[in-house]
Order: C-alpha cells, then structure tokens, then sequence
C-alpha cells in the first residue's frame, strides 16, 4: 500500500508543480498584456526574476532577439539580446517575442501537467532513466555517452528484474495483493 501512495503522490506533486507554473506563466502574460496598454498595477520590473526563470525551466533559455541601436554620428551597434533580461520592454521587436515565449512557455507547463497522468510517459522515463538524468543534471542528452548509458541501464535491467522477480516472488505477490485488496 505504501509503494501505491508513493506511486499516487509522485504524479500528484508533479501535476501540481507544472499546474502552478501554468498558473504563473498565465498571470504574468496577462500583467504583461495590461502593463503594454498602461493598465497595469504591478510592478513588472520586480517580476522580472520570477518570469525569467519560468521561460527558463520551460527549455526557453536561449532565446535571444537581434537588436541595432543608433549610436550617433551615423554609428550603430547591432547585437542579440535575451528579450527576459529587459523585461518588461514596450519594444515591440521585444515585446512580440515576450509574448510568443511566454505562451509557449504556459503549453510546455500545460503539456507537463498533463502527462503526469499519461502511463506511457513514465514508461518512457524509467526506460529512457540515464538520458533523464543527464538532461537534468544539465548535460547533453544526445551524446555517445547518453546511449552508452541507456545500453548498459537496459542490460542491467534485462538481468535484474528476472532475478528480482524469481527470487522475491512470494513478496512480490504479497505486495500486489494487498494493493488490490
């Protein structure tokens, strides 16, 4: 019964987690929307840490926006900049990519929450477990090493669960039983 709980407040957790994300992402685009027409209350600039972490643990980190500015004497200077770290910014350039980062950021977070109760998404994490774990320790996830590593997981999986399940049978019947009784 307790590896059901377990099980039951692992995808709880992560649907409230990705929901409260959603919540956020939703907030702030709205702020933003209102804070565009001087409607706005809050303080967006106080946000800004908020927001810019949100479009990061979204996969939105990279994202950088050209810019030229006049520099004077017919002098320009032309570079990319990361469109978060000037939030909020009423350029439009700038503003156009808040927006469409900000919505994709709230589907990611949507997407996320929703999967929490998709079986075959956690099949796919524990099968795919090193390349999850490379991808959240912040590595690469396409490398030699992510599939030298998935290959040996499998292996190590393809022996150990057929002597786990022969040598703890009768627990492991045990187990079931209870869940379902």
């Amino acid at each position: 019964m307790i590896y059901l709980f377990t099980i039951l407040l692992i995808v709880i957790l992560k649907f409230l987690i990705n929901i409260r994300k959603f919540l956020l992402c939703k907030k702030y685009l709205q702020y933003f929307f209102d804070w565009l027409h001087e409607d706005c209350k809050v303080n967006l600039s106080e946000a800004q840490p908020i927001v810019k972490k949100l479009v990061d643990e979204a996969g939105y980190a990279d994202i950088r926006v050209p810019h030229v500015q006049s520099m004077g004497y017919g002098k320009l200077a032309s570079y990319e900049a990361n469109p978060f770290n000037a939030f909020p910014s009423r350029l439009k350039s700038v503003a156009s990519v808040i927006i469409s980062i900000l919505s994709s950021s709230k589907g990611v977070y949507r997407q996320r929450a929703l999967e929490s109760f998709n079986p075959l998404f956690w099949i796919e994490f524990i099968v795919f477990l090193p390349k999850n774990i490379f991808s959240y320790i912040g590595l690469s996830n396409k490398g030699t090493t992510v599939k030298v590593s998935n290959i040996i997981w499998w292996m190590t999986c393809t022996i150990i669960i057929p002597v786990v399940l022969s040598t703890y049978n009768d627990e492991l019947t045990r187990i079931v039983r209870n869940i379902f009784n």
